[in-house]
């Protein structure tokens, strides 16, 4: 084997990492952040006996409250199975429209993009003129987990959702409320797939995490911490998040260094005519 074919067999490994971690930001990728605001917190609630009713009404409350995000600035600490790596990331959104993440490998140049909207989701390997467009179908097969833009939105976002489609208001008949001695927790009364779901709220009643558990196994956690005010909406700045699948366990961890509410998004079109379109197996490993 020539040199020049072990050198490109290394930028192919890399490639392959670089693009499923695609994927998995477009998932994971835009929570956690570092704030230089001093952080306010929110009255505590304290941990007392409440019922699920309690519960959700006061988190809807006290969950973020948005109608655009954009963090310019964040970093992200992948580790994949026995690697680990670390990226640059941009992230704009629209409240229930567009979610829009860019990946800077290197030298800050855009060398992927990934586009979210309410049914499917775009992912451009800027590098080589490639995309695919699939709908969250996809996603739920490679990752075992029943997605759709709604769940995803909610999972960056730091919101209650559920993985059935059902109304965050709706969790209070279909959710069973416990308390501990430091947090509250809800979960699911009746398995989703096989798997059922769960959050942890803190005394503040903000949403501490997240997990759907099989077997007694959390195999998809989110958890979110030190929540500071940002342009006047109270978000997590800290995030670590995890998903165990049969070929590959994945963690991220987050930093933001710069995000913003509630400003124009000035989302940029992306001419798809410049590109080749393939199939998501192709660009994804």
């Amino acid at each position: 084997m020539t040199t020049e074919q072990i050198n490109a067999g290394i930028v192919m490994k890399r490639r392959n990492y670089l693009l499923w971690t695609v994927a998995m930001v477009c998932l994971l990728g835009m929570c956690g952040c570092k704030s230089r605001q001093q952080q306010k917190a929110l009255p505590s609630a304290g941990v007392e006996l409440q019922s699920a009713e309690t519960l959700v009404k006061n988190i809807l409350v006290a969950q973020p409250d948005y109608n655009t995000i954009n963090i310019s600035q964040m970093e992200a600490l992948v580790t994949w199975n026995e690697r680990t790596f670390s990226l640059r990331c941009n992230v704009k959104a629209v409240r229930n429209e567009n979610i829009t993440i860019s990946i800077l490998p290197m030298l800050g140049i855009e060398m992927y993009r990934i586009i979210l909207t309410p049914k499917t989701f775009t992912i451009l390997d800027k590098l080589n003129r490639q995309y695919c467009e699939n709908s969250y179908d996809f996603l739920t097969k490679e990752l075992n987990i029943s997605l759709d833009f709604e769940s995803v939105q909610a999972l960056l976002t730091a919101q209650l959702f559920s993985f059935d489609g059902q109304s965050p208001a709706v969790l209070k008949k279909t959710f069973v409320a416990e308390t501990h001695p430091d947090k509250y927790s809800l979960t699911a009364l009746k398995q989703v797939g096989n798997k059922r779901h769960r959050f942890d709220i803190l005394p503040s009643w903000q949403i501490a995490g997240t997990a759907l558990s099989q077997n007694g196994l959390d195999i998809f956690t989110f958890s979110y911490g030190n929540y500071t005010l940002h342009s006047g909406v109270s978000f997590p700045t800290t995030l670590s998040a995890k998903v165990i699948t049969p070929q590959r366990t994945v963690s991220v961890d987050f930093k933001v260094n710069k995000i913003d509410f509630n400003k124009p998004a000035n989302l940029s079109e992306t001419d798809l005519s410049r590109y080749s379109s393939v199939t998501c197996n192709k660009l994804l490993p």
